[in-house]
């Protein structure tokens, strides 16, 4: 049965839920409102290039790091093309590409020197040794090919110990300087590079201070790269006798 009354309830929840559909939609009107001015203001330019400091201090400048094979040094068994040039150089005093026997002549009185070279005839003879010995294609010049097949068939200063020797024996000088080049591995390949800057790298480096030894020595290692005073043949006829049993003569 019902009556005409109303619910009590009905009267209290109506207005509620009027209440939150108006709230709902004045939010919703207020997101609407927020995104379309923020769509309506201008953006703002870019006129110039940002820039962003990282406060980063650079690393410092990269040096390539040089394997001591590729620095020409003594006793490393290899001819220092640098030097070979500069030895070529000294002799082709024109700079045509080409050593002529007045070159050679000249080199030997200047440079050389010594009492085998004290006299006009003594230099001429020696030059034709040399022009005979190193001129293979004989044009009456030596081209830097010509230097380099002597200077590489010069077998018999090859090893450290007959450089050694060499020292002592031909170049007449202590035996103490003989060692200095043993200990060092001075070969027949480190010729080019000792006779440049006037034998300098003698004291820097292998501490021969005295000056006359120096001397000597650059001036019998320039002779030597020139194919003056070469190693003696072996005898072909020769006879002995035992004098003791510690002493035998040979003849």
């Amino acid at each position: 049965r019902r009556s005409g009354r109303k619910d009590p309830r009905h009267e209290y929840h109506r207005p509620r839920r009027k209440r939150l559909s108006q709230t709902a939609r004045f939010l919703f009107l207020s997101c609407l409102i927020a995104v379309s001015s923020s769509n309506d203001e201008p953006k703002e330019e870019c006129t110039e290039p940002r820039v962003v400091n990282f406060n980063f201090n650079p690393p410092s400048r990269f040096t390539p790091t040089v394997s001591p094979r590729d620095i020409p040094q003594l006793g490393d068994g290899i001819r220092s093309t640098e030097a070979s040039g500069i030895f070529f150089d000294s002799l082709d005093s024109d700079g045509d590409g080409a050593i002529e026997p007045e070159e050679v002549a000249m080199f030997l009185q200047n440079e050389i020197g010594g009492k085998q070279f004290d006299t006009q005839i003594a230099v001429d003879k020696e030059v034709g040794t040399i022009m005979e010995r190193l001129d293979k294609n004989q044009n009456n010049g030596l081209e830097m090919s010509d230097m380099l097949d002597y200077w590489i068939t010069l077998e018999s200063l090859l090893s450290a110990e007959e450089v050694s020797e060499w020292i002592v024996y031909s170049v007449q000088l202590p035996s103490c300087v003989g060692k200095i080049f043993l200990e060092n591995g001075i070969t027949g390949y480190d010729f080019l590079e000792i006779v440049d800057n006037g034998g300098k790298v003698l004291k820097n480096e292998l501490g021969i201070d005295k000056v006359s030894f120096r001397n000597k020595i650059v001036r019998q290692m320039q002779a030597r790269m020139l194919g003056i005073g070469s190693s003696p043949g072996t005898p072909q006829k020769f006879t002995y006798r035992l004098e003791s049993c510690k002493a035998i003569t040979l003849s």
